[in-house]
């Protein structure tokens, strides 16, 4: 189905997307790239919307007893870090649910920002204090938060985008999003590019093919955005606002959320918002305001 980028898109999203596919990573898959702390900046100003607790601080510690936990709900989360520094903006990334993030101060400096949706508890990333959308790693490691290399895709759908048919590319499966475009598209928040991923579904390796981008940051933990159809790619570290590329035909947009299940960790395929595909085109709505 295909889908004019620039008409509005109140849409039946299940007569695009179905089920949702499950997902499984050989790796803890989270697209990670320490911040260089070279570069003398200085600390940015979170979004917040609401200051909740101005002096407490949190050890690593306390996030890292979080992966031992199967599945916890945010209130036993809540409990257990206690309370944040501030409220960041709900932000609706998957169709149909609101994400709520909250943001605390470690004892190390940097940011972790932590996400739920509903009574679920999503997961938290750590960003740096002096650059917004870098994942930061404690030095020397301190727990393992490794690069993105692999994804290992668990699905009964043989055909993949980037497959081979006779000769003709594949430019779709199920699972994606088709919209006709011509423009840039943009970083709809602070974070990093990466065009080198390897999926693995069936154990076949299926690289990525050079007009897609995996987009992924710690302002949204947990989720992935893979974007195909880019023509001049820029990769890397992206502020939110920045191009991505640029499509002229169509763009292909499949969004993943992690999940820690009894059967083990997996990566499921879901609709994303309309707000958030918007935002690929349009970084900055009437009532936003541009970050420093």
């Amino acid at each position: 189905m295909e889908i004019d980028a620039h008409k509005p898109l109140g849409v039946r999203w299940n007569a695009i997307y179905g089920v949702g596919l499950a997902v499984t990573t050989a790796i803890s898959v989270l697209a990670a790239v320490a911040a260089d702390r070279s570069e003398e900046t200085t600390t940015f100003r979170p979004a917040c919307t609401r200051i909740i607790d101005a002096e407490t601080t949190l050890t690593l510690d306390r996030l890292q007893a979080l992966h031992g936990s199967e599945d916890p709900d945010a209130t036993t989360v809540r409990q257990q870090l206690g309370s944040p520094y501030c409220l960041l903006p709900k932000v609706a990334l998957r169709d149909g649910v609101l994400t709520e993030r909250e943001l605390y101060r470690t004892t190390e400096g940097a940011f972790a920002v932590v996400a739920y949706e509903g009574d679920r508890y999503i997961g938290y990333s750590l960003e740096a204090s002096d650059r917004p959308g870098v994942r930061w790693m404690p030095d020397p490691p301190t727990f393992e938060t490794p690069i993105v290399s692999e994804v290992t895709v668990a699905s009964d759908v043989s055909i993949a985008a980037g497959d081979e048919i006779a000769e003709r590319r594949v430019v779709a499966a199920f699972g994606e999003l088709s919209l006709r475009t011509s423009g840039k598209v943009f970083a709809p928040f602070d974070g990093w590019a990466n065009g080198q991923l390897v999926f693995v579904t069936d154990g076949t390796l299926r690289s990525m093919p050079s007009d897609c981008t995996v987009f992924s940051s710690p302002q949204i933990p947990n989720y992935l955005l893979r974007l195909c159809g880019l023509g001049r790619r820029h990769l890397g570290y992206r502020r939110l606002g920045e191009a991505l590329g640029r499509a002229d035909g169509y763009l292909h947009v499949t969004l993943l959320t992690y999940r820690t299940e009894e059967s083990g960790d997996l990566w499921v395929y879901v609709p994303p918002a309309a707000s958030l595909v918007q935002h690929l085109f349009d970084p900055y709505p009437s009532h936003a305001t541009r970050r420093p």
